[in-house]
C-alpha cells in the first residue's frame, strides 16, 4: 500500500478555505516563534519542544487521510477545510497555557479550566478575524470529548467534533510520540525541531494576496492570564 504524503502545516492551512486561510497565516506568522517551541502537552503527548506544532501537524495529516475514507461510505455533512480549521484551533491556548515553576510545567493562573482554554480560542478567533460558525464552536470545544458535559438524553458533539475527536485521540493516545526525531514509519513525517531546513523554504507557493498578509503584528490589550499574547482588548 503506497503511503500518503505527509503534509507540512503550511500545506494544510493552505487547504483552509478563505477568508480563514489567510487570517490563521497571519496568526502563524506573527507568532512563529512561541508556536514552534510550545510542548503539545504537559507530559502526555507530543510533550517534547515543538510538539504543539508537531501535534496539530498530525492531527490535520490524520484528517486528510480518515475524511475521503469516511465520506466515500457515508457522506459528511462538513467538509474537510472546516475539520482542518477545528483542529488547527482546537489547541491553541497552549503555547501560552503553561509556565515552569521549580522545574515542572504547570498551568499559568487564569488558565486552568476546559472554560477558561474554551475563552481564550475563542479570544484568539475574534482577534485574527478567524470566522466561526456554531459547529466550528462545538468542535473546538469538544475535541477532547463531551467531559462534564456528557448527558444521557442528548448528544452534545455534533458531527464534526466526532471526527476532530477521532484525529485528536489517534495522535495524542494511539501515536503520542509521533511523528518521530527521525525514521518516522510515516515516511517524510519529522518533528519541526528536526527539520534541516528553514521552515519558511518548505512553504508551497502561494498567492500575491495571500504573501502579503504574512508580516508581523499584534493587536493590543492582554487576555488577562499574563501570558503577554496580546490577543485580546
Amino acid at each position: 500500500m503506497t503511503q500518503p504524503k505527509y503534509h507540512s502545516l503550511f500545506e494544510l492551512v493552505s487547504l483552509i478555505d478563505e477568508p480563514n486561510q489567510v487570517a490563521i497565516l497571519r496568526f502563524i506568522n506573527a507568532n512563529r516563534a512561541v508556536l514552534q517551541e510550545a510542548c503539545g502537552s504537559s507530559h502526555n503527548h507530543q510533550a517534547w519542544k515543538g510538539g504543539w506544532w508537531d501535534h496539530i501537524t498530525e492531527v490535520m495529516n490524520i484528517a486528510v487521510v480518515l475524511y475521503p475514507v469516511l465520506n466515500a461510505l457515508r457522506p459528511l455533512p462538513f467538509t474537510l477545510s472546516d475539520a482542518l480549521l477545528v483542529l488547527f484551533m482546537h489547541d491553541i491556548e497552549k503555547p501560552w497555557k503553561y509556565e515552569e515553576k521549580d522545574g515542572v510545567r504547570v498551568h499559568r493562573t487564569g488558565m486552568e479550566t476546559k472554560a477558561k482554554h474554551q475563552q481564550f480560542r475563542m479570544q484568539v478567533a475574534g482577534s485574527w478575524d478567524i470566522t466561526l460558525a456554531d459547529e466550528h464552536v462545538n468542535g473546538i470545544k469538544y475535541a477532547e470529548g463531551e467531559l462534564d458535559d456528557y448527558t444521557p438524553r442528548h448528544r452534545v458533539m455534533g458531527p464534526l467534533a466526532s471526527f476532530v475527536h477521532m484525529c485528536d485521540v489517534s495522535s495524542a493516545c494511539l501515536w503520542p510520540n509521533h511523528p518521530l526525531a527521525e525514521d518516522d514509519p510515516w515516511q517524510s513525517a519529522r518533528r519541526i525541531a528536526y527539520t534541516p531546513e528553514p521552515v519558511r523554504d518548505a512553504r508551497p507557493a502561494v498567492s500575491e494576496a495571500v504573501q502579503s498578509a504574512r508580516r508581523t503584528e499584534k493587536p493590543p490589550g492582554d487576555c488577562g492570564v499574563g501570558c503577554g499574547c496580546g490577543f485580546c482588548n
